[in-house]
């Protein structure tokens, strides 16, 4: 998937993407072959890397030494409501020490718009035909989508694709100093139907188009990443983005085992006291 709502919403754990690239997509109906990539959802971390380990081969899940902790702050913490910024910093605090990443908000904003171009450019390439097809069979936001990217100049396109690769350095630059690198998933939990906007700080985002702000610049890199579920009696789940180094699936999953462990324990605590 090039870009969707994470799947700890719905209190499963999942890889939101393995590096670009990593795994085939033959026979995977394409979108944005920029961004693609195949990913899956499990109940827990065992069962996400047994399925990783049929689709790569590699089955190791496991990583003894210390893992060193980012949080990407900035622009992330400023999109995400109170308690999805919270939910990043339990997880992180039953990893170990961790240390802010101060991520700037019009390099991260300049990621999600080229990453849009290139989306639009590349759907519309790929399912030119839905354009011509009757208007009940294609939803009015595919549409819209479809004439956007085929309206596209091609120097959009191609700025964003460069855009991209300075983007991707960038980001792969940050694991010189940790290993893994959280972020939160979404600003904030599932909204309710009628919810038009969520207050988040000083902003009113619109749900159907912010939920993915925060994942955006992530798969735009092509980082692996596995997502955990933040789970709170009478909440809904929050998820937490835990990303790692370009071909480094073994850390993410190292301290996704972790994460769920130490909830694990807290849980098992709680209920004896």
């Amino acid at each position: 998937m090039a870009q969707f709502a994470p799947p700890p919403r719905c209190a499963t754990c999942g890889a939101s993407s393995p590096t670009f690239g990593r795994l085939s997509r033959r026979g995977v109906l394409a979108y944005a072959s920029s961004l693609d990539c195949i990913d899956g959802f499990a109940n827990d971390v065992r069962d996400l890397a047994g399925l990783y380990s049929v689709l790569d081969g590699n089955p190791s899940d496991e990583r003894e030494s210390c893992l060193r902790v980012g949080i990407l702050s900035g622009y992330f913490e400023t999109y995400a409501s109170q308690q999805a910024w919270d939910a990043v910093l339990e997880t992180a605090s039953l990893i170990g020490p961790h240390e802010s990443i101060d991520m700037c908000e019009h390099d991260m904003q300049l990621g999600r718009g080229a990453a849009t171009i290139v989306s639009n450019v590349e759907v519309a390439t790929a399912h030119a035909n839905l354009l011509d097809a009757p208007e009940d069979t294609v939803s009015p936001r595919l549409r819209t989508r479809l004439l956007a990217g085929a309206l596209s100049p091609a120097a959009w396109y191609a700025r964003a694709l460069s855009y991209q690769r300075g983007f991707r350095a960038r980001m792969a630059r940050l694991f010189a100093d940790f290993d893994v690198i959280l972020a939160p998933c979404t600003p904030f939990a599932a909204p309710g139907f009628s919810d038009a906007t969520i207050a988040v700080g000083n902003h009113e985002l619109e749900p159907a188009k912010h939920l993915g702000m925060l994942t955006h610049p992530v798969s735009f890199a092509g980082l692996p990443v596995v997502t955990a579920p933040v789970l709170r009696d009478g909440n809904m789940p929050l998820g937490v983005q835990i990303i790692g180094a370009p071909f480094d699936e073994v850390a993410c999953f190292a301290a996704a085992r972790r994460i769920e462990q130490g909830f694990t324990d807290t849980s098992r605590t709680s209920i004896e006291s």
